[in-house]
């Protein structure tokens, strides 16, 4: 990823090689949350019939805090990789084990003691607004 200021936001984009017929498919950035394990996660999910995602996480007592819709997934990737990176960089490390989230998912999430879901749900927006998809399309 390379980055670059506009007025005063700084922006992130990341560069991807995709085959022509792979661009745009729609998808959301999700928050789900687990009061009983104090956790929250940051997810992507197809949009559509085939968003089975969330709906797992709600099948292991999770709820869902808030989505983000886009019309591309690649663009939605993009946004979750950049909120974990800023978790991390702040110290913050996944809260779960694998063997807590059966569904899978535990490398994603924050303990709700360190960032409520509010606090989560805003760092999705800000990083969503800062990032940016440059497509180098292979033929």
């Amino acid at each position: 990823m390379t980055g670059f200021e506009t007025g005063r936001a700084a922006h992130e984009v990341r560069r991807v090689f995709v085959a022509a017929d792979r661009r745009a498919y729609p998808a959301h950035v999700y928050v789900v949350v687990h009061e009983g394990l104090g956790a929250a996660k940051v997810g992507v999910s197809w949009k559509g019939r085939h968003d089975y995602r969330v709906r797992e996480h709600i099948a292991y007592g999770w709820r869902e805090h808030d989505r983000m819709e886009f019309h591309d997934r690649l663009l939605a990737e993009a946004v979750e990789s950049g909120v974990i990176r800023s978790l991390r960089a702040r110290g913050l490390p996944p809260c779960l084990t694998a063997t807590q989230m059966p569904q899978g998912g535990a490398t994603e999430t924050v303990a709700l003691a360190e960032m409520p879901a509010e606090q989560l749900w805003a760092l999705v927006e800000s990083t969503a607004a800062r990032t940016r998809i440059e497509y180098v399309v292979r033929q």
